[in-house]
């Protein structure tokens, strides 16, 4: 088995946990891959916690997975000798949750401008299109994982090593970097979200003394920003830099282990924008019928929402490590769709809801739904404080699996020299500085970065991984072929039209 062991290393590195699905929420644990010279003898499995959706994670769950601690997390992946949690003690219910919340995160902030890109009509369509879309390729990656495991008798860990052991070092090699592209982008995300929560939470505690309205529908009072504590208190001027100090020291730290603790926080927050959203819709009513409201059906800018809804929906790189624990295999793919259908009813119900709801010209709806409150609302106060707490504490393990994945596949391991950990945090900080300082749009930042993960980790490798499997097993089919390549041709269109659609500013 020695022959096999220079792929080993490759396998190990891919993976990358849901972004911005900030569901990103928060941040889920992900299974990274295996490091083993024969994985029919010994499959060891690592886990840690990996960015989504959902450019900004779900991490919730660390607390309903309980066969390990933050502790486990971190030192799986160092010590592959460690053993793999058991399987078989997680029933349907904590699968469907883990994955809800894995898959809502910084998308949910995103959404409302997004429908608003694509108009109510067809943005709850395509929402929910989007989200069966999504979902078809997770059957097809648990349908190879079955494939190895009966077939050839190899354990599998995740869908990258079946993607290593499928279609080669060189499709590995592709979804190594684009697991590496969204990290980065979840890290540049996740600052300016940072930067903007902290900005209002410090606005919320000076402008107390101003009586300012309780959101941006109702600007009859304007506060004073010209003073000198506006003058070093700016949202891209100043903050984004004073975070530096809050964030750098703790990004250098070996083994941000006590974060993988903090990190299962994150429901709390999606759990709180939800209903603070119901709670919005319910106050303003529906405004879909005055005509200075700039109220739109159909709207030509839609692939804004169809790249935001790739990242809103992308969680196929972790899928089989967030169900290894489920205790009835059988019905791993009922509960995943289910899992799908609960996200898009939520995306559809923030989005959708408050784009129909917001009673001033939808023209404003911003890109993170937040900043259409005044810094004085007390709900968006609370909504920001414990956004910026998970934020906080998901950024390190973030930064943690960036340099994990970078450094063993420059070096082959994990342990470097501590100057190589600072150069490649501050460069980290510095790229995240920069989008903070000059394009702090996560709009356009989540829609290009999904359309990217989503034609390679949605639309294209599932479908390769099914098109090998099925020539393997003498299943092929003329019609399975044609449909494959116009879902690849769909993603590839996605896409394109990121960039023929015009950037904000």
């Amino acid at each position: 088995m020695r022959g096999k062991k220079s792929k080993a290393p490759m396998r190990a590195l891919l993976c990358c946990g849901p972004l911005i699905n900030v569901s990103d929420g928060i941040i889920s644990r992900n299974w990274i891959g295996q490091r083993n010279t024969d994985l029919r003898e010994n499959s060891a499995e690592w886990e840690a916690i990996g960015a989504s959706g959902a450019l900004a994670p779900s991490a919730s769950q660390v607390s309903l997975e309980s066969d390990y601690d933050g502790d486990d997390l971190i030192g799986r992946f160092d010590d592959p000798s460690r053993k793999a949690p058991r399987s078989g003690s997680q029933g349907s219910l904590v699968t469907i949750l883990s994955l809800w919340t894995t898959m809502m995160g910084s998308s949910l902030l995103v959404m409302p401008w997004a429908v608003a890109e694509a108009g109510l009509a067809l943005g709850v369509v395509l929402i929910f299109v989007m989200g069966g879309l999504a979902f078809f390729p997770t059957t097809l990656i648990y349908k190879a994982a079955h494939y190895l495991e009966s077939t050839l008798k190899v354990p599998v860990v995740e869908f990258q090593d079946i993607c290593s052991r499928i279609l080669g070092p060189k499709v590995a090699v592709v979804a190594l970097l684009v697991s590496l592209l969204n990290l980065i982008g979840a890290m540049v995300v996740y600052w300016i979200l940072m930067s903007t929560m902290l900005y209002q939470i410090g606005c919320f505690i000076y402008e107390n003394k101003y009586p300012a309205p309780g959101n941006i529908t109702d600007p009859s009072v304007i506060p004073d920003e010209t003073g000198l504590f506006f003058k070093y208190w700016n949202e891209m001027l100043t903050v984004p830099f004073y975070l530096v100090f809050l964030v750098l020291p703790v990004i250098c730290i070996k083994k941000p282990t006590f974060f993988t603790k903090l990190s299962s926080f994150g429901i709390v927050s999606i759990i709180f924008m939800v209903i603070f959203v119901i709670t919005k819709i319910m106050t303003w009513g529906f405004h879909v019928k005055e005509t200075n409201l700039d109220f739109k059906l159909v709207n030509i800018h839609f692939p804004s929402l169809t790249g935001t809804l790739s990242m809103g929906f992308f969680i196929h790189n972790c899928i089989l490590g967030m169900t290894v624990h489920h205790s009835r295999p059988q019905y791993k793919a009922r509960d995943t769709g289910i899992a799908f259908l609960m996200t898009a009813i939520s995306y559809a119900i923030v989005g959708g809801g408050y784009y129909a709801a917001f009673p001033n010209s939808k023209d404003l709806i911003a890109d993170n739904f937040l900043k259409n409150f005044s810094n004085r609302e007390v709900l968006a106060f609370v909504a920001r404080c414990l956004l910026l707490f998970q934020l906080y504490t998901v950024f390190p393990l973030l930064a943690y699996l960036f340099r994990m994945q970078l450094f063993y596949a420059i070096f082959g391991k994990v342990e470097v020299s501590y100057h190589f950990v600072v150069i490649l945090n501050a460069l980290c900080v510095g790229t995240c500085l920069i989008f903070a300082a000059l394009y702090p749009r996560i709009g356009d930042i989540l829609r290009i970065l999904g359309s990217i993960c989503g034609l390679v980790y949605v639309f294209t490798l599932p479908l390769l991984l099914d098109l090998v499997v099925s020539a393997r097993t003498g299943r092929k089919s003329h019609l399975r072929n044609a449909v494959y390549v116009f879902l690849i041709g769909l993603g590839l269109a996605n896409f394109i039209a990121q960039f023929i659609i015009p950037l904000h500013v």
